[in-house]
């Protein structure tokens, strides 16, 4: 449940976090390497700026 202005960040990054994996996976599938680093780079800032339990928790997300 969100209950704080940071529950509310820490929940958005978490979805960010699972998009950009899913486009990371479909970029490495098809073998775009233009997008797969766009989107690793992309996964670098957000866990950069919130931390590496938002990446653990994107990727329990992934597998939904």
């Amino acid at each position: 449940m969100i209950e704080t202005t940071i529950d509310l960040d820490r929940h958005l990054a978490v979805k960010q976090m699972v998009h950009y994996l899913n486009l990371q996976q479909t970029a490495r599938t098809i073998g775009d390497h233009h997008e797969y680093r766009r989107t690793t780079d992309i996964i670098d800032q957000l866990t950069t700026e919130h931390g590496m339990s938002v990446l653990h928790d994107a990727y329990g997300g992934c597998r939904e």
